[in-house]
């Protein structure tokens, strides 16, 4: 048994092709439980409402928080949303508010921001706070302690806040109400390619990589484990290095 999120690698735009050929799929393993992958600019999002499905929804997709994109949350129905990611940028005021109202009515997760680029980083936030390690800059120091000391007081949880990707998280399974189960990945051929271009998204770095290849950006209809949830990206190899060298030291 195991949580299959949609649309890992693009994003579940709600429109009827996809709920059916996700139905078939659910149909077809009864065993696992289907969640989606969307943001809250989706045009067809409220259409969730109407379905079995919870989704988890990326709420400030821009790191901007836009009011009007967060009000559309009062027209989906609670029951129907796994848990609300919010991007999280350190000394962003808005994003803290927006993180600390949110989790007063609603499961929230936070992901901490990464970034590709120096250039890209510095248009939001300060390079003193990040490091650069595994193809991207990651929060470090004080700007990390904060946030891991806000989460804590707020009974928020961080995505992957050990590095030791989804086998060491387990946030998507115990938000759909099966802790300790597998996650695993499916992208629809009815989704077809993310249509947003958020910043520094790590699926469209990849895809222009694979592209460049000559190989295919995806692997559609097939439900299986991607690289983070199978534990074989190099921050995790990395993380797992540091535990056993941390553990031998003792």
């Amino acid at each position: 048994m195991a949580v299959i999120r949609v649309a890992v690698n693009n994003n579940f735009n709600c429109t009827p092709a996809e709920f059916a050929q996700l139905n078939k799929f659910s149909d077809q393993y009864p065993e696992h439980t289907f969640f989606v992958n969307c943001n809250i600019v989706t045009p067809l999002l409220t259409t969730i409402n109407s379905h079995p499905y919870k989704a988890v929804i990326t709420v400030n997709p821009s790191l901007s928080v836009i009011p009007e994109q967060v009000d559309r949350l009062d027209s989906i129905d609670p029951a129907k949303i796994a848990f609300l990611r919010i991007k999280w940028l350190p000394k962003d005021k808005q994003i803290q508010d927006l993180a600390e109202k949110l989790c007063q009515s609603y499961p929230i997760v936070l992901t901490l921001q990464r970034f590709k680029s120096k250039t890209t980083l510095l248009q939001y936030t300060a390079l003193k706070n990040y490091i650069w390690n595994c193809s991207n800059y990651r929060l470090i120091g004080p700007a990390l302690s904060y946030v891991k000391s806000w989460a804590k007081t707020h009974n928020t949880p961080i995505c992957d806040i050990k590095d030791l990707g989804c086998l060491g998280c387990g946030l998507c399974a115990t938000n759909n109400g099966r802790p300790g189960d597998s996650i695993l990945s499916l992208n629809l051929s009815t989704s077809g390619e993310c249509p947003y271009n958020c910043q520094d998204c790590y699926a469209k770095a990849f895809q222009k990589k694979l592209k460049a290849w000559h190989r295919p950006i995806m692997k559609y209809d097939f439900i299986h484990a991607n690289f983070k949830q199978a534990g074989k990206t190099a921050h995790i190899r990395h993380a797992r290095e540091r535990l056993l060298t941390n553990g031998c030291s003792k």
